[in-house]
């Protein structure tokens, strides 16, 4: 049986902001957000809620 060199969070941690920056890389490269969920061991209902966030904070960045 294979190990993971990475341990996954425990449920219901806190998710950091460079956590978050990351679900938003690999949901640019992968473009699903249940695929990023299972590479980092994270619910798809958070991955899309802080991608959809931090997606706002640079349209907003943008525009001002």
């Amino acid at each position: 049986m294979a190990t993971r060199k990475t341990r996954l969070p425990k449920k219901g941690s806190p998710i950091s902001r460079a956590e978050a920056e990351r679900f938003v890389e690999l949901y640019n490269k992968i473009g699903c957000y249940e695929e990023v969920a299972k590479i980092t061991g994270r619910c798809a209902s958070s991955v899309s809620k802080w991608v959809k966030i931090l997606q706002a904070e640079q349209t907003i960045r943008l525009q001002i």
